[in-house]
């Protein structure tokens, strides 16, 4: 009976340390970027989002099979109850991870005529900030195709704008790491 405890215990510490939002990026070298054209690029950004994916599945979810499913139009884990959803903006690509349905999207804060987009996005911003933070809700939102809970929004690298919106209504702040590509 004491090792059924023991063991409980020990399930419920891992579970612990591997539920709750997590974030991975890869940050693309700007030199390497360069030397693709738009199409190659976005392959490559898509390449890398597939990597982060079987990364944190293997490594950090302890899933043995990756393999992607998709239901509703979204991807999941063949195998596992762990969700997740990838974005991608210049040279950031990242995929955020939890065990509820989340959507998450990066853009890269460019200056752009945010009177204009905001009126034909129904945005109601007045300076880039907002603009942004706004923006990727509304992206992250379309991801998460189900009701929304917590919206965490923050600045992400200086020149980014990062929010993911989870079905949880609890409130969270994820862990972001950033991982290294082994090769381009």
């Amino acid at each position: 009976m004491l090792y059924y405890k023991i063991l409980t215990l020990f399930f419920m510490f891992i579970n612990y340390k591997i539920i709750g939002m997590k974030i991975f990026y890869i940050k693309i070298d700007e030199e390497i970027a360069g030397k693709y054209n738009r199409i190659e690029f976005k392959k490559l950004q898509s390449k890398i989002g597939r990597y982060i994916v079987e990364y944190a599945g293997k490594n950090i979810y302890n899933i043995t099979d990756t393999g992607i499913v998709k239901v509703n139009n979204k991807p999941k884990f063949k195998y596992s109850d762990i969700k997740f959803s990838i974005s991608h903006s210049k040279n950031i690509v990242l995929a955020a991870f939890d065990e509820n349905s989340l959507g998450v999207d990066i853009e890269f804060m460019k200056d752009r005529d945010f009177k204009s987009l905001s009126g034909h996005y129904g945005i109601t911003a007045t300076d880039k900030d907002e603009f942004y933070r706004q923006w990727t809700q509304l992206e992250a939102e379309i991801k998460l195709q189900s009701e929304k809970g917590f919206v965490y929004t923050d600045k992400f690298e200086k020149d980014y704008m990062l929010t993911v919106i989870s079905s949880n209504s609890k409130e969270f702040t994820p862990e972001i790491t950033e991982l290294n590509y082994p090769s381009y």
